[in-house]
């Protein structure tokens, strides 16, 4: 009876460190006579819905933390004037953004360092982040510069208010290591791997649009969308999301760093470039630029593929990616998007109109509260 029931658990259970080195999918926890296993969800389609649920609770989450929180600042920020600083302002969107994630996790009974591929990566490997991280400045400033064209920059007064009341290290703790660590959790780990039961491609894509939209303005939409889609690359490459994590945090903390020093000298963080450059040659030498970043990008990626051992994953990946054709669509993930495009309509409205009545003074806090959360 022994034997037959161990054949039984080796054909219909897969153990889940074996299967996610493997393939990287994730498993449902099952209990069988004595040992854990996993057992492999049939159709992706209940777990897509799951994920989108999630993403509308986090929305949700988010955007209510940020109204209550102007709010409490109307009320009670003359009392506790920590309430008035944009360190408040950040650990309160940061936190209504993890907290549901965690919650998912929890709930689903989902191993965290396992469903989240938290691995340790090659020394060799970490060296190439810092290099991919950095060739990614081209791509993130093309996208930046032509998204100026028709918006406005608002991180830029959330650092500044961080500069006037914080020393440099702190504002690389709040505004780079906390997002990287909360921002990857949520996108490129719960969603992402929640997604791939419908498809690689399809979850890459769709967690990339959501990162950007996620946003909600649309200077940061553009870039942030891009980025989004080569995190989860990279993420793939490796397999392990501390890489993408690393080049998140390199990526935030330089463009803190070189902000600081900008407005240690001038007070501000504003340039003017329209009188040493044209906007037409700036964006060719953008794409250009941006054209060599993407070949060396590739060169690291197929480098790391190898440094993690991970060539036959990719190719067995690549084969089997019209396997999974479960819909990512469903109705709480549009609700998500129309409320995305929603306050970033609202977001820009409110930045073009910098002299709006007294009446919508509430309304604009909340839009701007939420905007420079990230």
């Amino acid at each position: 009876m022994g034997e037959e029931q161990n054949q039984w658990n080796n054909q219909n259970y897969i153990n889940p460190q074996m299967y996610s080195n493997q393939y990287g999918n994730a498993y449902t926890q099952t209990n069988g006579p004595g040992i854990q296993f996993y057992q492999k969800k049939q159709g992706g389609r209940p777990i897509v819905k799951r994920a989108n649920m999630l993403l509308l609770v986090t929305l949700l989450s988010y955007i209510g933390a940020s109204y209550i929180y102007s709010i409490l600042v109307q009320f009670l920020g003359d009392v506790i004037p920590f309430l008035n600083s944009t360190m408040c302002s950040i650990l309160v969107s940061q936190l209504s953004l993890i907290i549901p994630s965690l919650v998912y996790l929890k709930i689903g009974n989902y191993k965290i360092k396992e469903f989240l591929h938290i691995k340790m990566l090659h020394p060799v490997t970490i060296l190439l982040l810092i290099i991919f991280s950095y060739a990614c400045y081209p791509i993130i400033s093309l996208c930046s510069y032509l998204s100026l064209q028709v918006s406005e920059n608002v991180v830029g007064d959330t650092m500044t208010g961080l500069f006037t009341e914080y020393p440099i290290w702190v504002c690389v703790l709040v505004i780079a290591l906390l997002p990287c660590v909360v921002e990857e959790f949520l996108f490129r780990g719960a969603l992402y791997y929640s997604y791939k039961h419908a498809g690689v491609v399809k979850a890459c894509v769709c967690t990339a649009i959501l990162f950007g939209f996620f946003h909600m303005n649309l200077n940061q939409v553009s870039y942030a969308l891009v980025l989004g889609l080569i995190m989860a690359i990279l993420n793939e490459a490796t397999g392990s999301i501390l890489s993408s994590m690393i080049v998140h945090f390199i990526i935030n903390g330089t463009s803190v760093i070189a902000s600081s020093v900008l407005f240690s000298k001038g007070g501000t963080l504003e340039t003017d470039t329209s009188a040493t450059i044209s906007t037409s040659l700036m964006i060719i030498s953008l794409v250009i630029m941006s054209l060599f970043s993407l070949v060396i990008l590739g060169l690291i990626l197929w480098a790391m593929v190898y440094l993690e051992k991970r060539p036959k994953v990719i190719k067995e990946m690549w084969q089997n990616r019209k396997e999974n054709r479960c819909a990512i669509m469903s109705p709480s993930l549009a609700i998500a998007l129309i409320i995305c495009v929603v306050m970033m309509i609202l977001t820009q409205i409110v930045i073009m109109q910098s002299s709006a009545m007294e009446s919508t003074e509430v309304l604009n806090e909340l839009i701007i509260a939420c905007t420079r959360g990230f």
